[in-house]
């Protein structure tokens, strides 16, 4: 849950109490309660949230040093520079952090 999730749950419970024409101090009653509970519940689930792969690893700075050791090495490696060298070395290396992002769950 995010602070933003439990706002909208709450706003929810209180559409929901009032439709049913619950009394006012009861249905403020149950809105304080959640409210008090708020920063428990989001903190719990932030606490508990594995972290990705892509934090694992050392995040989006990782992520383009690893991108910018390979197309080296590619640049470098007589075999298989050809197919690197007559591209926008700007764009492959977008793609390239793109596709890590994703494959790494970030």
């Amino acid at each position: 849950w995010t602070h933003s999730d439990y706002d909208a749950e709450m706003e929810a419970w209180l559409l929901a109490l009032t439709d049913l024409r619950v009394a006012h101090s009861e249905r403020d009653g149950v809105i304080g309660l959640l409210r008090g509970e708020r920063q428990r519940v989001v903190t719990a689930q932030e606490e508990e949230k594995p972290k990705t792969l892509l934090e694992k690893v050392g995040g989006q700075d990782a992520v383009e040093m690893l991108v910018e050791f390979v197309n080296a090495k590619n640049l470098a490696d007589p075999r298989i520079k050809g197919f690197f060298s007559e591209v926008s070395q700007k764009s492959l290396r977008a793609h390239q952090q793109n596709l890590l992002q994703m494959v790494f769950g970030g």
